[in-house]
């Protein structure tokens, strides 16, 4: 079930498990039973590349990097092991994506603390046609 407010893809995922009486206790990557990852929402690309940056600076790994294709997310864990997700979604992703992402994710490189930073985090992100998408949706239709 993906619960959400206002327009946004989800606010709140919940997935049962295929075979809760076999499921291993909390481990990374969502293998388990319990609480896989909190999300925060970044307002722009520009504000991910930072918590990217960030990230680096604090010598916290990342776990992976993924193109959902409305959205780009970082992975990461709390020093408990939760897991955490910060991501940016594209503006009006549920009027662009009515059907869903269909989830076709993209494994995105990650780099490690010191490492230069990976190409991704420096494209002009949207694409130019999912940027005209978007400005169309966003433009006041006249009567």
């Amino acid at each position: 079930v993906f619960m959400m407010l206002g327009d946004n893809f989800h606010t709140l995922d919940i997935v049962q498990h295929p075979n809760p009486d076999a499921a291993s206790r909390p481990q990374p990557h969502g293998a388990h039973l319990g609480l896989i990852h909190v999300a925060f929402e970044v307002e722009s690309y520009a504000a991910l590349r930072e918590a990217y940056l960030h990230l680096q600076k604090h010598n916290v790994p990342l776990r992976r990097a993924t193109n959902h294709v409305n959205q780009r997310s970082l992975y990461c864990a709390d020093p408990d092991g939760n897991g955490i997700e910060i991501y940016y979604e594209v503006p009006h992703a549920l009027q662009l994506f009515p059907n869903g992402r269909e989830d076709l994710d993209e494994a995105l490189p990650v780099t490690r603390p010191g490492e230069a930073l990976p190409a991704w985090l420096d494209e002009d992100w949207p694409p130019p046609a999912l940027k005209a998408k978007i400005a169309q949706i966003a433009r006041p239709r006249s009567l």
